[in-house]
């Protein structure tokens, strides 16, 4: 019984997803009811004892950008079952770009019990502080950077080889 209520759930979820992208009215009223058709059951999907429908919803929860989904991502960071549901859910929590979602993170890269959730939780800091000052930064040509990368006190990376 609960295979099936998974599937339906599953099936739901694309269906919802696939007529947000391809639907045949293109107005935006449509559009914005489509979005939060898709945002209910990827919330509800997330609640499920399915660990890889949980999965996936806590992904697109993400790249959907869904900022009622970051209390629920919280919760499955937080108290995740496995490495790969906290570091889906910190994924998704930099995705989203909320305030709390990416200080979780932040905390985890010190105070998280395993290596690889604070491994991965320093990677997500560190790409959403990049993307954060990303309009900030002027960058070169990538020929100069080549030339310069190549290049270190007169020694040329050829030299060595």
């Amino acid at each position: 019984m609960r295979s099936l209520l998974n599937k339906a759930v599953l099936f739901l979820i694309g269906f919802s997803f696939l007529t947000f992208l391809y639907g045949t009215d293109s107005t935006s009223t449509n559009k914005v009811s489509n979005y939060e058709t898709i945002e209910q059951n990827l919330l509800f999907g997330l609640n499920s004892d399915n660990e890889g429908l949980k999965f996936s919803c806590a992904y697109y929860l993400g790249e959907i950008q869904s900022s009622k989904a970051v209390i629920p991502l919280l919760k499955l960071f937080h108290n995740g079952k496995t490495d790969e549901m906290k570091i889906i859910a910190a994924l998704s929590l930099c995705k989203i770009n909320s305030d709390r979602g990416v200080f979780a993170v932040k905390r985890a890269i010190k105070f998280s019990d395993s290596d690889r959730v604070q491994r991965t939780c320093k990677l997500f800091y560190n790409s959403h502080l990049l993307n954060q000052t990303k309009g900030d930064v002027e960058v070169e040509a990538i020929e100069r950077a080549i030339d310069m990368a190549s290049a270190f006190n007169g020694y040329k990376l050829s030299d060595f080889k």
